[in-house]
């Protein structure tokens, strides 16, 4: 009976050690879940941002293009007159 009590003891030692190490795994997985989920928030953020940066460049050198063809046609109206 003290044999199995022995037993039955170790195995509740090794069962309890087992619970607390899975316990801290899992911790550690939902630790890591959250960095991950702040990485993600953070490159979408850059990424809108870059996005933003780009649709704003491109109006830039688009308006810059109107606006040099516009010049292009009145100078090709003053050159006329000047012929």
């Amino acid at each position: 009976d003290a044999e199995a009590m022995k037993r039955f003891m170790a195995q509740k030692d090794k069962s309890e050690k087992f619970m607390r190490d899975n316990l801290e795994k899992q911790d550690d997985s939902w630790r890591k879940i959250q960095e991950l989920e702040r990485t993600l928030q953070k490159l979408g953020t850059e990424r809108f941002e870059e996005v933003k940066r780009r649709i704003e460049e491109n109006d830039r050198e688009e308006k810059r293009k109107v606006e040099y063809q516009q010049f292009l046609d009145v100078v090709g109206q003053h050159k006329k007159l000047l012929e």
